[in-house]
């Protein structure tokens, strides 16, 4: 995963931060993080179905050329990990879990830590509380 990218998807959340305080709707936090990223030239798709011959048919938030990005908002803490590790297991594309809490507990953030660097992939977590993202 390109650590550039990782950096504009930190830096465009914590822009974001003071308005997606009031927001409790995923499919409005997605489009207006589309928004956002479109403007530094990271276009993306929302809500794609990927289909395969092979494999169930898996809807993704948000797709780039090459990654994507699952979004969650005020989750448990194991939501969307098993779609992330889905994505990339059966359709080969890195996947970014986002998750967007209303205050980040320090369990919830070692417990996602530890998941991803063992799993191998990338979380990106926004605390609207403290106004800071945290990048797995």
């Amino acid at each position: 995963m390109r650590s550039d990218l990782l950096e504009v998807i930190k830096e465009t959340l914590l822009n974001l931060a003071d308005d997606l305080r009031s927001v409790r709707d995923e499919k409005i936090i997605q489009g207006i993080l589309k928004s956002q990223l479109s403007l530094k030239d990271i276009n993306l798709d929302e809500r794609v179905i990927l289909r395969s011959e092979e494999f169930p048919e898996m809807e993704i938030d948000l797709l780039g050329d090459d990654f994507a990005i699952e979004l969650k908002v005020n989750p448990r803490f194991y939501d969307g990990v098993g779609q992330v590790l889905a994505i990339r297991e059966l359709y080969g594309i890195e996947t970014i879990l986002v998750q967007i809490w209303r205050e980040l507990k320090a369990p919830v953030r070692r417990a996602l830590e530890r998941i991803a660097l063992r799993a191998n992939f990338h979380v990106v977590l926004l605390d609207l509380r403290s106004r800071s993202v945290v990048v797995i």
